[in-house]
């Protein structure tokens, strides 16, 4: 009877930490595909009302070749309710990891190659896939 209760008790907490399988209504990572010669930085803005940006997450994508930026949690729900996620697409050396910049500072400066503003159906339209150029 112990046992039965203990198991029973345990359940919700073993559940919580379940991740759904990823597949066609679950995905983990955003693909960015370089094609150009030339290596560019990946950066989500993390960004504040006054326009600038958190540098929060940052990767080098080399030429030619495909980074993934990936979540613990599915885009499908981290994206619900029509909210956004931007992503740049910067010059190599525009930013530093956790470094704080404005937007518009990067865009007067053209350190931006691609601005993308991620909703759900944009995601799925493009197969989890981002290219540059």
């Amino acid at each position: 009877m112990k046992k039965a209760l203990l198991v029973l008790a345990m359940f919700p907490f073993v559940a919580m930490q379940c991740k759904p399988r990823e597949g066609a209504e679950c995905h983990y990572s955003i693909k960015v595909q370089n094609n150009s010669t030339s290596d560019i930085i990946l950066a989500t803005n993390g960004g504040d009302a006054n326009g600038r940006m958190v540098a929060n997450y940052i990767k080098n994508v080399s030429p030619n070749t495909v980074a993934e930026y990936e979540e613990t949690q599915c885009w499908e729900y981290r994206l619900t309710n029509n909210s956004n996620e931007e992503i740049l697409l910067l010059k190599a050396n525009a930013i530093k990891q956790d470094s704080l910049v404005y937007i518009d500072s990067l865009v007067k400066y053209e350190q931006v190659l691609k601005r993308v503003s991620l909703g759900n159906n944009e995601l799925k339209d493009n197969y989890f896939v981002i290219t540059y150029p």
